[in-house]
């Protein structure tokens, strides 16, 4: 996205870095970066370099007008802490999903979250959820975690399937390797009524496309599937950027997300809000009951019983009867 300087001797360009992005000034001829880059906290784009000067209060903003409305709070969180000492389990309004709870410390997060996607997909996304809460009694899938961050409430699961559909697909999934881990950015297009461009933006990465996982290529399999040829027309939101806004985070794949569908993990968002699993847990569970779960998580069963021989039986013998004559 270069853009010109006013006397057509530089040109400007966004250079994007996981969630950030900076602008980086070059000069024509003999290329060099200008020392006083500027470095944003979030994603920039389409640069227009002109000769009037900027106020003060929004060069020091980053870009952001300074003022009461842009220091509000995206939401509040509303948590009550229950006689016990621990937090309960709030419902999530007009969500369909197999428990439709997350903790009260975080459910306020969601629905604002919920309301943005809204307002900027064009359509509900987020009311339909593949997970939310999990109870102790269930089971992870194949390739998760079992310290999941569903049974502490403090996760949600979008359709992962959603992926194959189309075409279009209703989303696509980005790849990012930030050092050791393998994340994802997952992108949302628009309702088609707002293709036109009066919705989100244009994709300028190559989706990864995971159905090249069953395509007969050997090497596709092996790493898990490749990226697309093209990105895809259309009009899309950045839904992890947007849920980072609202302190929902990605999390890393798994080691073996290669050869396990399960290990991916572009559908799951937490909110850990700064806390370890176990002591998030606690705030829901007793020391004693959670120990249950973790035990009942660990436990081993017993070996089978080994095969044991039936006793040979006793032989009797009969007596041989004597001849007649010699009785």
């Amino acid at each position: 996205m270069p853009a010109w300087a006013p006397n057509d001797g530089s040109i400007l360009y966004v250079l994007d870095f996981e969630r950030r992005s900076q602008l980086i000034a070059g000069t024509v001829g003999s290329f060099g970066a200008a020392t006083d880059a500027i470095s944003l906290d979030f994603r920039a784009a389409n640069p227009h370099w002109v000769g009037a000067s900027l106020p003060g209060s929004l060069v020091a903003s980053g870009g952001v007008p300074a003022g009461p409305a842009s220091a509000q709070p995206l939401y509040a969180e509303n948590e009550r802490l229950q006689a016990t000492g621990r937090y309960g389990m709030a419902p999530l309004n007009n969500v369909e999903a197999p428990q439709a709870y997350l903790s009260d410390r975080v459910n306020d997060s969601f629905e604002a979250l919920r309301i943005r996607a809204l307002e900027q997909i064009g359509y509900d996304f987020l009311g339909t959820l593949d997970d939310a809460f999990w109870p102790q009694g269930r089971p992870p899938d194949p390739g998760e975690p079992r310290q999941n961050w569903h049974y502490a409430g403090r996760a949600i699961a979008i359709d992962r399937d959603l992926v194959y559909a189309g075409p279009p697909a209703p989303i696509e999934v980005m790849r990012e390797d930030l050092e050791i881990n393998t994340y994802w950015r997952v992108f949302v297009r628009v309702v088609n009524d707002a293709q036109a461009g009066a919705l989100g933006e244009p994709l300028r990465d190559l989706p990864w496309d995971f159905a090249a996982r069953t395509s007969g290529s050997v090497e596709d399999y092996e790493r898990g599937g490749r990226y697309k040829d093209l990105p895809p027309a259309g009009y899309y939101v950045d839904l992890t950027q947007l849920a980072d806004d609202f302190g929902w985070e990605r999390l890393p794949a798994q080691r073996t997300w290669q050869y396990n569908f399960g290990a991916i993990q572009f559908w799951e968002l937490v909110k850990t809000g700064g806390l370890n699993w176990e002591t998030a847990m606690l705030e829901l569970y007793t020391p004693d009951e959670l120990g249950g779960f973790l035990s009942a998580a660990t436990q081993v069963p017993p070996p089978p019983p080994l095969p044991t021989e039936s006793p040979t039986p006793a032989v009797h013998r009969t007596p041989t009867p004597l001849p007649p004559d010699q009785r």
